[in-house]
């Protein structure tokens, strides 16, 4: 009975242990969004080793530090690493649109006009219509990771 307790609370402990299991994908150029206890920070990865990452901050921040100056970020100080996948912020038909309204349209009728060709005319509008859409996307930091502190400037 006491060990079958005692596995039960072990699971329960792994369980609670955040997973700094990403952290190993973590790359030099990645942009990163840094959580710690008391700030947030837009950061990107310019250096790694095998157990910490030197960070250069995109803003200022009481905590983090000034903008474009580098912070280490050890692994053992790391609670959770999270990948964000990118998300939409708007209707992307709106990019879209906008996309048409501002490129396709002008670019369709120039080559339509110069080609005298309603092909050309349609690539130029579908075109600008496919590439509007991803413009929607979110461009915050591709990683999360949550940490207890970092180290100012390199060791």
């Amino acid at each position: 009975m006491c060990s079958k307790v005692a596995i039960l609370l072990l699971l329960f402990a792994v369980s609670a242990v955040a997973d700094s299991g990403l952290f190993p994908y973590i790359h030099i150029k990645d942009s990163i969004r840094l959580v710690l206890p008391n700030a947030e920070c837009e950061t990107k990865v310019v250096g790694r080793g095998m157990d910490r990452l030197t960070l250069r901050l995109k803003g200022n921040t009481a905590t983090c530090g000034r903008h474009g100056s580098e912070v280490e970020l050890s692994r053992a100080d790391v609670r959770d690493v999270s990948r964000k996948r990118h998300r939409r912020e708007g209707d992307p038909a709106v990019c879209a649109g906008l996309a048409f309204a501002f490129v396709g349209a002008p670019v369709g009728q120039y080559f339509g006009e110069k080609y005298e060709s309603n092909a050309a005319t349609l690539g130029a509008a579908v075109g600008s219509v496919l590439a509007g859409a991803p413009l929607c996307r979110d461009r915050s930091g591709r990683y999360t990771v949550t940490a207890d502190r970092i180290h100012s400037g390199r060791p």
